[in-house]
């Protein structure tokens, strides 16, 4: 039976009605439809003095996080980079969509939720139990002290920690400040938030303002790295990249899906492509993705804007991390020449030597008959596919084409076993190679 066109109507106009309900106790937005995100509790204390607590709290200090959330992200990624594994303890909550809190696999400070532990700690009872949260356990007690949950300001505390390692990072070198901060002003609200401006937007106009912000913001990153690189703030990885990392990654997993940001695939965006797959080899980031739970959290949680919860595949098959979804990214033509333009200059002294390794490789084959050089001289290629794809660093790359050169050589001076020589006018080379293959 057909539906009735007046009922069918009737019923948008409800639904349309009861969905702006949903979303102002999702997510408030201004008169015009624009989404505002609501300022966090304990922020706001001043760098210095929340510094001091958590240097205080030396030893017991907990960072909260959640697989999903990409401000717990960029906590997580610069406790991570930081190696701040042994001052400050990880604890990761996992989300509850039924109630709508963030819960605890096991109870932790006589807590089930987290929302119960921003009460133990003194929060106002309607106060939003978010992540991330640096929290400092009292010394001889279960009483614990938030110390900040505004992940701007408290990756600036993480990274300001002492760390016990002497090579670990400062993400905020005073003499890319002005850079940092300019790239800082504009992701936060156009990229970082934009996303969820568009994801959020109650109206066309909304969306569409939001929208076009995003994707000038993203083409400003994109023409800065073409021009300099590696990074955004030139040669050092900066708190810019960390804090621009977590909205990238989710790109294809959420956003591109689920919040319309869909004018433009990643890999539409070259430089950008390579970052994100440079970042994505650093040194534990990949152990800080789950896509698998990005993919489940936003659309199984997010009713107002999936009601059918159903939870796409996503475009990697990879599950519990991205160590095999790097490889399967694609790596454009137009990718290249940013790649090669933003390593550093004594990376190009390896063309030469790549070159005439080859013509070695080849020479040993051809003249030679030699099959273990053509398979070394392939190998060469793969190296350098791997490092322009971020897979390898390029120190990484280097040594492996050394070690290719030097096997190369000793077959050249003829240490390894060698097959009959023969002229390359003879026909009996063929035949040769033919009873090896028989």
């Amino acid at each position: 039976m057909t539906v009735p066109p007046a009922l069918v109507a009737t019923a948008r106009c409800l639904w349309q009605w009861e969905w702006q309900r949903l979303m102002a106790g999702l997510a408030p937005a201004d008169r015009d439809g624009n989404f505002q995100r609501r300022p966090s509790e304990f922020a706001g204390a001043g760098l210095e003095s929340q510094l001091e607590q958590a240097l205080q709290g030396a030893g017991r200090l907990h960072l909260i996080v959640g697989r999903s959330c990409p401000w717990a992200h960029r906590a997580w990624l610069v406790w991570r980079l930081r190696q701040l594994e042994s001052t400050v303890q990880l604890l990761i909550v996992e989300p509850d969509p039924k109630a709508g809190r963030w819960v605890f696999p096991e109870p932790r400070f006589g807590c089930n939720c987290l929302a119960e532990l921003y009460q133990l700690c003194g929060a106002k009872s309607n106060a939003r139990a978010t992540v991330p949260l640096l929290l400092n356990l009292c010394d001889g007690s279960q009483k614990a002290s938030i110390i900040n949950n505004e992940s701007a300001e408290l990756i600036e505390i993480l990274n300001y920690l002492p760390s016990p390692y002497n090579g670990a990072p400062n993400l905020l070198p005073s003499q890319s400040l002005v850079d940092i901060n300019h790239w800082l002003n504009l992701m936060q609200n156009d990229i970082n938030d934009g996303v969820y401006r568009c994801g959020f937007a109650r109206n066309q106009a909304a969306y569409n303002r939001a929208e076009a912000a995003l994707f000038a913001g993203l083409t400003q990153l994109e023409e800065a790295l073409s021009r300099e690189g590696p990074w955004l703030c030139g040669s050092e990885l900066t708190m810019a990249d960390v804090r621009l990392f977590p909205t990238l990654i989710r790109w294809e997993q959420v956003y591109a899906p689920l919040f319309r940001c869909s004018r433009a695939p990643m890999f539409s965006f070259p430089a950008l492509w390579a970052w994100r797959a440079r970042f994505c080899s650093l040194p534990g980031v990949v152990d800080t993705c789950y896509p698998a739970a990005w993919r489940r959290d936003y659309f199984g949680a997010l009713f107002p804007l999936n009601p059918s919860l159903i939870v796409p595949a996503g475009p990697s098959s990879s599950e519990g991390c991205l160590g095999t979804a790097v490889l399967s990214w694609r790596v454009g033509p137009a990718a290249i020449l940013p790649t090669l333009v933003a390593e550093p200059l004594w990376i190009w002294a390896v063309g030469p030597f790549f070159a005439a390794l080859a013509g070695l490789g080849f020479k040993e084959f051809f003249c030679f008959q030699r099959p273990e050089a053509i398979g070394l001289t392939l190998l060469l290629p793969l190296l350098l596919l791997g490092w322009l794809a971020g897979v390898l660093s390029a120190p990484t790359a280097a040594a492996l084409l050394a070690l290719q050169a030097l096997l190369l050589l000793l077959l050249a001076l003829r240490k390894f076993p060698m097959a009959p020589e023969a002229d390359l006018g003879d026909l009996s080379v063929f035949a040769h190679l033919d009873a090896n293959r028989a």
